[in-house]
């Protein structure tokens, strides 16, 4: 029950903001295109997991935690993440013909965003859950020194 209202907390807020984006749209785009940018979004929460945890692998050598912090934040996180949403993006949305005015890309990349950010809370949520000291030590991790 903790589980499912977790991620059901992980889920509504990304909805919310999607019902705001939506309404906010002057030229609405098809439900059907936001859904598939939504769930595309959700999906690559697994390929940037794997690519992140093929980048992610500092040294255990005397390197400074600053390096490692920025490595980890820049490298093994921001640029997996923001390449593949604009994949999601550019493969799927912009060759949409519902794609025609410059507002299309803020609504399908915010779209696409809010379905990682739900992904990626929920399985945040499912761990936080199950192993909560996990959660504190990988959140803390490098920060911490080596």
């Amino acid at each position: 029950m903790i589980l499912a209202l977790s991620i059901v907390g992980a889920v509504v807020p990304s909805l919310v903001l999607l019902a705001y984006f939506y309404r906010r749209d002057l030229n609405r785009e098809p439900r059907r295109v936001l859904l598939y940018a939504f769930l595309l979004g959700v999906l690559i929460v697994l390929p940037v997991w794997i690519v992140d945890s093929q980048l992610w692998r500092p040294s255990s050598h005397n390197i400074s935690p600053l390096l490692v912090g920025l490595y980890g934040a820049f490298v093994g996180a921001a640029i997996p993440e923001e390449l593949l949403k604009f994949v999601v993006l550019a493969g799927y949305c912009a060759r949409h013909p519902a794609f025609d005015e410059r507002m299309d890309g803020v609504v399908y990349g915010a779209t696409a965003s809010l379905g990682f950010a739900a992904s990626c809370t929920s399985v945040w949520a499912r761990i936080a859950i199950s192993s909560p000291n996990r959660v504190a030590t990988s959140w803390a991790w490098p920060v911490q020194p080596i």
